[in-house]
């Protein structure tokens, strides 16, 4: 003999590990995280921070001196902030926006997005919608960003960890940057 509260707490169970275990190919997701992290809700409280851990619309994260955070975006967007960044991320059915608030961020979208899903960028100063590319974007002035761009090069040739296909990509990305910030992308934007 079973109890009615028994059966009710088991489905209460499964139905718990179910959801658990639904996200979408959607979901923003934490992916991988070095160093300080912060993520905030959009009412300012702050998250638990742990690798796989869900983003929603309305939060920030923001990395500290010598971090790094990579946020999936969906299976095909994936958005790598840098140290001293902070990003607002804001999705509403087909339509993601990005805010940088400082710093800088590389992002990839490695499939062209449907005609019917938007994804923007916008900082103080501009505002770009992104259809499918490499793009890097800064808060800091082209001259500081390619110091500080210099300095990370150097030093990951020092310690014989250089990644080559992400130096020829800065490097491709500082070449082609204009003037005030460097907001510049390889692809069709």
């Amino acid at each position: 003999v079973v109890s009615i509260p028994a059966v009710l707490l088991l489905t209460l169970i499964l139905t718990v590990n179910v959801m658990a275990e639904t996200y979408t190919a959607t979901t923003m997701r934490l992916l991988r995280y070095e160093g300080k992290v912060e993520i905030q809700d959009s009412s300012g409280k702050s998250s638990l921070v742990m690798e796989n851990i869900r983003l929603n619309s309305g939060d920030s994260l923001q990395t500290g001196a010598g971090s790094s955070a990579s946020i999936g975006l969906d299976s095909a967007k994936i958005v790598t902030l840098d140290e001293n960044t902070k990003v607002e991320f804001t999705k509403q059915a087909k339509e993601m926006k990005l805010s940088l608030v400082e710093g800088s961020f590389l992002l990839d979208v490695s499939e062209k997005l449907n005609k019917d899903e938007l994804l923007d960028i916008r900082t103080s100063t501009m505002a770009v919608g992104i259809r499918g590319t490499v793009v890097l974007v800064s808060t800091y002035p082209l001259d500081e960003y390619q110091k500080k761009l210099s300095q990370k090069m150097s030093d990951a040739q020092t310690s014989a960890a250089a990644d080559t296909s992400l130096s020829d990509l800065e490097e491709k990305i500082m070449q082609s940057s204009d003037g005030g910030g460097v907001v510049s992308g390889l692809g069709v934007l």
